[in-house]
């Protein structure tokens, strides 16, 4: 067509005529509201006014443009060869918001050009370093299942585990590096490297409508065969694979908004770990400050939303990196980077130095104890595992290592250097893991993997 295009801020394409460079046609892909999702939240229900996020598109820039080839409406149906009768062009373009869209532009015979039609969504994708994953806990309704992710583009995303899509997103005051959502979903709450914490809560609403622009990309890679780090194969019968695209995935009508509700600071240092109690009305906050801070969550109708503080744990000698609540929500245990596993009372806020073998746990995510001490490569340094996690339905344990790999092991891991399979795809750190059901009755087993600087969510079937 003889056009160059070439991006803008403000969502703006430039369209120029190849020969003299001229300016044709300036569009503007952005709609008034990029963020649709998004629900800002009062000046009355949130602590710290001057945290508020500021949602506007004023910064919002494409940062690349592709033409593709094809004769068709349908992106997925590109050929080889565009018809010469074809006054029609196709680009995907990216942008800082985290957000690729297809675009379809009508040239006319003078070579200007013009939006056919709204530009659809084709998926969505953290712009910085990716850390904070967590899995929706909710025994409830089991059909439907959530996924929230966090990094250093400051945004938290909410995604939906039956359509593999993202159905909300919004900013926080700085770069994240862990989140969790309670099991009711009510709740998300991030720790941000600032040292501070901030609380969401989740409005779930039905799409009776279903009118839904995004065009769903299921498409995860091929399917890859795992090689394993020892001779000796798991006594599970359990492997890994990669979804394929091949997998049609459950249309849900459900859509979902983040509402802002408090920021609080205490901390000194950025925030490693954190996770509400079973009831969640408790929040333990796991700091570089080598500390432990325990929030009470209040609402109330006068002052709205509010994180309390009941409790500073001191106690490790170096920052914490996970921590794990007990069933009955009476203990905590951590780890840190001196290797100390330590437990402590909620009630009191003291250490306990007892011996607490016989204790459950409601998440098992501390890459420290008998059970999970055969986690460790031959020669490691006690900073090659990032985290783990373990699903006891299963008896599996996986964990997300420096080497860009997940592994799953047998679970409890006692054996020394145990045997185990490794799955690579990351071109980066693996950071975190975490297991997660799904599918009717929550029959299919699932591994969700973070991968750092290579800004990848994975998702893995477990077979």
């Amino acid at each position: 067509h003889n056009n160059i295009f070439c991006s803008g801020k403000n969502g703006i394409i430039h369209c120029l005529d190849n020969k003299t460079l001229q300016k044709l046609t300036t569009l503007s892909i952005m709609e008034s509201n990029p963020n649709t999702n998004i629900r800002p939240s009062s000046s009355s229900s949130v602590t710290n006014n001057r945290n508020q996020i500021n949602e506007s598109n004023n910064n919002i820039n494409i940062t690349g443009i592709v033409v593709l080839v094809s004769d068709t409406n349908n992106p997925s149906e590109a050929s080889s060869k565009v018809s010469k009768r074809d006054r029609r062009l196709r680009l995907v373009v990216t942008t800082n918001a985290g957000v690729a869209k297809y675009v379809c532009i009508n040239v006319t015979s003078n070579n200007t050009c013009a939006l056919e039609k709204n530009p659809l969504s084709l998926f969505h994708y953290h712009m910085g370093s990716l850390w904070g994953l967590a899995v929706d806990n909710n025994k409830r309704n089991i059909n439907e299942k959530y996924l929230v992710s966090c990094g250093d583009d400051k945004t938290i995303r909410l995604w939906n585990m039956n359509n593999w899509k993202q159905m909300c997103s919004i900013k926080t005051q700085a770069a994240a590096r862990c989140c969790y959502m309670d099991d009711s979903r009510q709740f998300i709450a991030a720790g941000l490297v600032s040292g501070g914490v901030t609380l969401f809560s989740i409005h779930f609403s039905r799409d009776n409508n279903n009118n839904n622009n995004d065009v769903s990309v299921s498409s995860m890679g091929n399917n890859r065969r795992p090689y394993s780090s020892n001779s000796n194969r798991p006594t599970s019968s359990s492997s890994i694979r990669k979804i394929p695209s091949n997998v049609k995935s459950n249309q849900s009508s459900t859509t979902a908004s983040l509402t802002h509700r408090v920021y609080r600071k205490d901390a000194t240092s950025e925030i490693s770990d954190i996770k509400f109690d079973s009831t969640g009305t408790l929040l333990a906050v796991g700091s570089h400050d080598r500390c432990i801070y325990i929030y009470e969550i209040i609402i109330s109708q006068n002052s709205g939303y509010n994180l309390k503080l009941l409790h500073k744990l001191r106690g490790h000698s170096a920052y914490i990196t996970h921590l794990d609540w007990s069933n009955d929500n009476s203990m905590i245990r951590s780890s840190c980077g001196a290797y100390e596993l330590l437990f402590w009372d909620v009630q009191s806020g003291k250490q306990i130095t007892s011996t607490c073998m016989n204790e459950s746990w409601r998440t098992n995510t501390t890459v420290l104890g008998f059970t999970v001490m055969g986690i460790w490569p031959p020669g490691s340094d006690g900073t090659d595992v990032n985290a783990l996690d373990v699903c006891k339905d299963s008896n599996l344990l996986a964990t997300a290592d420096d080497f860009g790999t997940l592994k799953l092991f047998n679970y409890p891991c006692i054996v020394k250097h145990a045997p185990g399979r490794v799955y690579g795809g990351h071109c980066s750190h693996v950071v975190n893991t975490r297991f997660f059901k799904n599918g009717e009755n929550n029959c299919n087993t699932y591994i969700a993997t973070t991968g750092g600087n290579d800004s990848s969510l994975f998702v893995w079937n477990v077979k």
